[in-house]
């Protein structure tokens, strides 16, 4: 359904308002294409307010400007729907193959019966009709902005080819990033299984075996240990185990205050730390002082606490930790620090930790006895040494794949509108160009203007 006018208008004089002149065309199309305003091929209707005190709760969606808000027992639109955004997510596109009811806060699309439906919902997505908000207050739409608008309109047959194809390869690309995600999540799985087996004494049974150590085993603890593995307590392998201390701040200085923000499981990043008193310095011990190869665990609140990270390069200013993080620094006569730090961030470690937490649910805590009293399976200091080697090496090869699956993740948007760009470009390659011009579609679209 296209717009009706005020005035009863000739088709040449409505022709000649809708179609664009040629040194105002954008860009080439198809012969058989022609270029007009979006308002001259459909309609956007206002959706009809209904309260929630009106919804009856069960039957057909209500649709608000970004989805489904409710239900009631009677649509006001048979589906199915081309939902636009006029206040709030104005601009955003639904397509909804059910009737429902699109409440005032939304346009619905309506248009011409030879016209296909799912072509104009592309077409739409494609057109970015969130730029167009003019308000300053709350973000509307004002649909005479959209149709306004300059397209290039091909003929029906056309339509329906671009529509199938479109839809086509916008599902492969669904297909692709669902694929995606779970390969995102085997990485989790795989690097917890390659944790198990290192702390089992699984990934080194060779290097034991070669070294003429023996391969019984001792069951105790949760984990089943090879022979010459120990468990100890955390604090009788390290010669530091101590959470940071209230810092105060300034705008710059030459010494820096860690944060749980620095804490991240990609890595340690100073880079978000901020500015510490250095008048203040004379009352911190040289203990306190971070260093190469600390091992750092975020202690406070919900979603950080537990997450550890290890400082793997030499730090050339001086840099101490806030009250939110505890510093565990090695005996390096006993343990590995690359060992330790795998082991702190393992699944059954993590487990532990945030079992173990104290306060309430908006400010948990991680007790420093409870991380001072953690068993670890100690086996001699050169396998230790060669877990951690091996480990690292793992997980560098993980992190690898990890980032060329991410970066294919990114990209998936940009492909998609890649191919919403060329379809209404005619650049799919599905154009007939022994097709009848489009003017005659548009000319169908325009009588019902003058009925």
């Amino acid at each position: 359904m296209s717009r009706k006018i005020k005035q009863k208008k000739t088709m040449d004089e409505l022709l000649e308002e809708v179609l664009v002149p040629l040194k105002e065309q954008p860009y080439k199309i198809p012969k058989n294409w022609i270029w007009t305003n979006l308002g001259s091929v459909l309609k956007l209707s206002y959706g009809k307010s209904l309260p929630k005190k009106n919804r009856s709760g069960n039957g057909f969606p209500v649709f608000g400007s970004n989805g489904v808000v409710g239900y009631h027992s009677e649509p006001l639109v048979e589906g199915p729907i081309v939902i636009v955004g006029r206040k709030g997510s104005h601009g955003v596109v639904n397509w909804f193959d059910n009737s429902g009811w699109p409440i005032d806060t939304t346009y619905y699309l309506e248009i011409n019966k030879e016209l296909d439906l799912r072509y104009y919902y592309y077409l739409l997505r494609n057109l970015n009709l969130q730029r167009l908000n003019r308000s300053t207050a709350i973000p509307g739409l004002n649909r005479e902005d959209a149709y306004s608008l300059t397209i290039a309109f091909p003929p029906k047959a056309e339509q329906k080819r671009i529509a199938k194809k479109v839809e086509y390869l916008l599902n492969k690309i669904d297909k692709a990033k669902q694929l995606i995600d779970e390969a995102k999540q085997t990485f989790e799985l795989r690097r917890a299984a390659i944790l198990d087996k290192a702390f089992r004494g699984k990934l080194t049974a060779k290097w034991r075996e070669f070294n003429g150590f023996q391969s019984e085993q001792i069951e105790k603890k949760e984990i089943t240990l090879p022979l010459n593995w120990n468990w100890l307590k955390i604090e009788d392998v390290c010669i530091y185990i101590q959470r940071g201390k209230s810092p105060k701040y300034v705008e710059d200085s030459s010494v820096r205050v860690v944060s749980q923000k620095c804490v991240q499981w990609k890595g340690f990043d100073l880079t978000k730390a901020r500015f510490f008193d250095e008048n203040t310095l004379s009352k911190y011990k040289e203990e306190r002082f971070l260093r190469l190869n600390d091992i750092l665990i975020n202690s406070t609140g919900t979603g950080t606490i537990g997450r550890v990270a290890k400082i793997n390069e030499e730090l050339k200013e001086t840099v101490v930790a806030d009250s939110h993080v505890t510093v565990v620094r090695t005996n390096d006569n006993f343990i590995n620090s690359t060992f330790l730090y795998y082991y702190l961030s393992s699944p059954l470690i993590q487990d532990k930790l945030l079992n173990n937490f104290t306060g309430s649910t908006n400010q948990v805590e991680l007790n420093l006895s409870s991380v001072k009293k953690l068993m670890i399976p100690v086996p001699p200091l050169e396998e230790q040494e060669l877990i951690g080697g091996q480990l690292k090496q793992l997980f560098k090869y993980e992190e690898e794949h990890r980032e060329i699956i991410d970066s294919a993740l990114n990209n998936l948007p940009m492909l998609k509108q890649s191919i919403l760009s060329k379809a209404f470009r005619g650049e799919l390659g599905t154009n007939d160009p022994t097709e009848e011009s489009a003017i005659e579609l548009l000319k169908e679209v325009l009588q019902e203007q003058l009925t």
